[in-house]
């Protein structure tokens, strides 16, 4: 029963096809605090693909000194069944710290949401990216912006976390708000949390110590709890294990499906504009502003209507996480 529940997630992952035309991928951006699991959750997802242990993303420690992330990285993950990427991407950046000029620089994120910054881009602790930079996009599309936005965090440590790490990624969250871009939390290291959930990942949703550990997420961050997914990495394992892939599967279809709806709204407030349209827009407003000009070059019909996102759809609601237990409460 759980081969086929598994298998049939993977399917139902690969046949998301992107609610716009001219998007080719869903952007899901993944960021948290140094140590949280980011790197370990993408490489888990790839994992279960390939059907083998992968490491695409360098992974660093809970204990590690600074993020093992430098740079901003665009991972695709291949098919495993065919010679294609897969219909979304993950969006790596450098951990959050709560020392001065260390991690990666809350501002920065904001423009990784919009779309400003390129694949590759070597994160700075002490500025944010600017149009100066190489790795500046001036003219994203709706296909380089953030689809949904994950937030990873330690169920282990929730309840200690530091005030100036919640506070970032608090004020990360308000911007995202903002432009109406999905937002969820993935809750890793569950098996360090709870002993009986260690033991049987079907429990995780009638664990009391769980609960507990979503609810400090809920207060801290102000994500619903229904917008919190439980979840367990690999990161000692060396072959795959069906309930850990239904749990990671289970996530992943529910962020897929925020981020295709994000992505219909999004289009259809007509944000898809690239640097042709951007430059018409701009010229657009200059013609408009100016009495001297002797021919009326109407730019405006070829500009899009402005906003920063579309609304976010209300159509999914939260299924059980794919076990035969309880349904979430």
């Amino acid at each position: 029963m759980v081969h086929s529940q598994r298998d049939q997630s993977k399917d139902q992952l690969r046949k998301i096809k992107p609610s716009c035309p001219t998007v080719r991928q869903l952007r899901i951006l993944v960021h948290g605090p140094v140590g949280a699991g980011k790197s370990s959750f993408t490489n888990s997802i790839d994992s279960i693909f390939q059907g083998r242990m992968m490491a695409g993303a360098a992974v660093e420690s809970a204990n590690a000194d600074g993020s093992f992330t430098k740079r901003f990285q665009i991972l695709n993950i291949n098919d495993g069944q065919h010679e294609s990427f897969l219909p979304f991407a993950f969006c790596d950046t450098m951990g959050l710290e709560n020392e001065p000029e260390k991690g990666v620089v809350a501002e920065d994120l904001v423009k990784v949401l919009k779309g400003h910054i390129r694949d590759g881009y070597m994160f700075n602790p002490t500025k944010s990216c600017s149009d100066k930079d190489q790795g500046y996009n001036s003219y994203p599309t709706l296909a380089d912006r953030i689809h949904c936005m994950i937030c990873v965090i330690p169920s282990t440590t929730i309840s200690m976390m530091e005030d100036d790490i919640i506070k970032k990624m608090r004020s990360v969250r308000a911007k995202a708000a903002d432009m109406r871009v999905p937002q969820v939390v993935v809750l890793t290291k569950i098996d360090m949390a709870c002993q009986n959930v260690a033991k049987d990942l079907q429990l995780v949703y009638k664990s009391k110590t769980i609960r507990k550990r979503m609810e400090e997420c809920s207060n801290r961050l102000g994500v619903p709890l229904n917008c919190i997914f439980p979840i367990k990495n690999y990161h000692e394992e060396i072959a795959l294990k069906n309930d850990v892939d239904v749990l990671l599967l289970s996530a992943m279809n529910f962020i897929l499906n925020f981020a295709n709806d994000h992505l219909a709204a999004a289009s259809r407030d007509g944000l898809d504009f690239g640097p042709r349209m951007s430059l018409a827009r701009d010229l657009s407003s200059m013609e408009h502003s100016s009495s001297s000009m002797e021919h009326d070059v109407n730019f405006r019909s070829q500009a899009p209507s402005g906003g920063d996102t579309g609304n976010r759809s209300d159509s999914s609601k939260r299924q059980s996480a794919s076990f035969p237990v309880v349904p979430r409460p």
